[in-house]
């Protein structure tokens, strides 16, 4: 659920060099290659009921963006992440602690600042969809029983 298994380079070429190497550093997701490709293809018409968004706007310059934050993890697995520009959030199963990162200051995902952000945590989780929600699950913070359990008593 890091950096290192989330970002994935995607490049392609248009017909006609179009747009050729033009650089964009935008969230996308993978269900957006079929619809990016298709709306190449001249077929975008067709790529309305599909989950993924085609990233052509997004490179012609027609748009900023094309999504507020990407959601990462099978709807039936226990880990979840969701991230933005500038935060990835990692919820964990049990009494794990959950994981917040500042990207922008922390790119290699090594402070985690949950404890201090809690905010920024619950902003995150409130954006999970029905598909990948996780009813009455609180944020958990680094104190809690997986600390405790993890402690010799004297």
């Amino acid at each position: 659920m890091y950096s290192e298994l989330l970002k994935v380079p995607f490049g392609f070429k248009l017909p006609g060099q179009l747009h050729g190497g033009r650089r964009v550093k935008r969230l996308a997701q993978f269900p957006d290659v079929l619809p990016t490709l298709m709306d190449a293809a001249g077929l975008g018409n067709n790529t309305s009921v599909m989950q993924g968004k085609s990233l052509l706007p997004l490179i012609r310059g027609d748009v900023d963006a094309i999504r507020e934050a990407t959601i990462s993890g099978f709807h039936a697995g226990q880990d979840r992440c969701i991230r933005d520009e500038t935060w990835s959030l990692v919820l964990r199963p049990g009494d794990q602690p959950d994981e917040l990162y500042n990207l922008a200051d922390d790119p290699q995902e090594r402070r985690n600042v949950i404890e201090q952000h809690r905010d920024i945590a619950q902003s995150l989780t409130a954006k999970f969809g029905p598909v990948y929600s996780i009813t009455n699950r609180p944020v958990k913070g680094l104190q809690g029983s997986f600390e405790v359990a993890d402690t010799p008593t004297v």
